[in-house]
């Protein structure tokens, strides 16, 4: 490839974001007293950019060149630019610079009602709607998908007076692909391409180059290489929680909560190869598409204490309990992540065996069996002011850790469709563990 000096582009990258929300809260009786709440929410993130392939839009490809003097006699080791003898096997390429948008939008509308139906029960039924499109300047829609998430909640107060309270809650939390997915499904990941072939004249000049194309691609009408499935759901995370609070004056404050957490909906980035190649960069297709194979659960037991023992000293504290384990170490819902490819759901068929191992099932590295946050205060009068000392424990128990390495024995198949390289993991994920002592605080 041949560049011209310069920067690569005129037309700036912009990455707008638009937002609004509007609610209205009622309050009202009926069977007990009810607090509704009813709201809408927009938010817009859109990707502008001329994704300039090179300083001046164009590449010239050339094959089987010699490098020449004045004469025509070969210069043996010379490959400078002006001495450049271009053939009929030579072409231009000019990508058309025009302006890409690529948008994601979120409109969403909830109702919520806290409901307290008598002194003992409590409710909050809530349920939430989010409409998830994707479209690009090519007035493709890349997805248009509506995802519900319920939100239950019941709190029964034992006696009526605060003492003790149980709760038992159930909600669906929803995400995003980002927007580097739905950019690649536009004009701003796939700009119009023309080719031009090799005339006549001096080898080392443009203007030996036809004015017809021999090739045309346009991204108004074709999306090149990259889709996103039609099919696809929104990420999502699912929560459920059953806790039990105590308090009264003579014992201080705590509780005691259960919560499990499974996500699903993981969205990944399968390749495959093209079925109708319009040229030979177009061999590897890349489809957005959930991957069921990427799994990521929590349990966690949290346990909560504070009593103030006399008028001056106090203590209280936290530990949790919890298990975090799965196959993808990202935590966050609307991720499109790479290593993905090999696994059993993975992008290509008929891997080997060997890619199996980077879909290892085990603690992740956020893990931590044992979290305990302790804290005291001791407060007097001192004259006209007050004296305070108080002290803080922490601890945190070791995080997990692999045995892994990159490999890149790839099969004929992965390397004429872009693979390259993967995580082989030589023991079950989450193994071994650092030092606890080391963690200590």
């Amino acid at each position: 490839y041949i560049f011209d000096n310069g920067f690569f582009g005129s037309d700036p990258d912009k990455r707008h974001i638009k937002t609004g929300s509007a609610n209205l809260t009622w309050f009202l009786q009926g069977a007990g007293d009810h607090v509704l709440k009813f709201g809408v929410d927009y938010y817009q993130s859109s990707h502008n950019a001329a994704n300039s392939q090179s300083p001046n839009n164009e590449i010239i490809n050339f094959d089987g060149f010699t490098n020449v003097d004045g004469n025509g006699d070969p210069l043996n080791g010379d490959t400078s630019l002006a001495n450049r003898n271009f053939d009929a096997n030579s072409f231009l390429q000019v990508f058309i610079p025009y302006t890409g948008t690529a948008k994601n939008t979120v409109l969403s509308a909830y109702v919520n009602d806290q409901w307290k139906l008598n002194s003992h029960w409590s409710f909050n039924i809530g349920v939430r709607l989010d409409k998830n499109k994707s479209q690009s300047d090519i007035q493709a829609t890349n997805y248009d998908v509506s995802a519900y998430s319920p939100r239950l909640a019941a709190i029964w107060d034992i006696n009526g007076d605060g003492a003790w309270v149980a709760q038992a809650s159930f909600g669906v939390y929803t995400g995003q692909v980002i927007q580097g997915a739905t950019d690649n499904a536009s004009t701003v990941g796939n700009p119009a391409e023309y080719d031009y072939a090799y005339v006549s004249g001096p080898g080392n000049l443009r203007s030996s180059y036809g004015t017809t194309p021999i090739f045309a691609l346009d991204a108004g009408l074709y999306r090149h290489s990259n889709i996103i499935d039609p099919n696809l759901k929104m990420p999502a995370m699912q929560e459920v929680s059953v806790s039990l609070k105590h308090a009264d004056a003579q014992n201080g404050i705590w509780s005691v909560t259960l919560n499990r957490r499974i996500w699903k909906n993981f969205v990944d980035d399968f390749k495959q190869l093209q079925p109708n190649p319009v040229d030979a960069n177009d061999v590897s297709l890349t489809v957005y598409k959930n991957d069921p194979s990427i799994v990521r659960n929590y349990l966690g037991l949290e346990l909560q204490y504070q009593k103030q023992f006399t008028p001056a000293f106090s203590l209280g504290g936290n530990a949790t309990l919890s298990q975090l384990q799965g196959n993808y170490e990202g935590g966050q819902v609307g991720a499109t992540e790479q290593w993905n490819n090999f696994g059993p759901q993975g992008a290509y068929a008929g891997q080997p065996s060997a890619f199996q191992l980077g879909h290892t099932y085990g603690p992740l590295a956020a893990d931590a069996p044992l979290r305990i946050r302790a804290f005291s205060n001791y407060t007097r009068q001192l004259g006209r002011g007050r004296f305070n000392a108080g002290a803080i424990f922490q601890f945190t128990s070791g995080a997990p850790y692999n045995k892994t390495a990159t490999s890149t024995q790839l099969t004929s198949q992965l390397k004429s469709i872009g693979g390259s390289s993967y995580t082989e993991y030589f023991a079950n994920r989450g193994f071994i563990d650092f030092d606890t002592a080391a963690l200590k605080q």
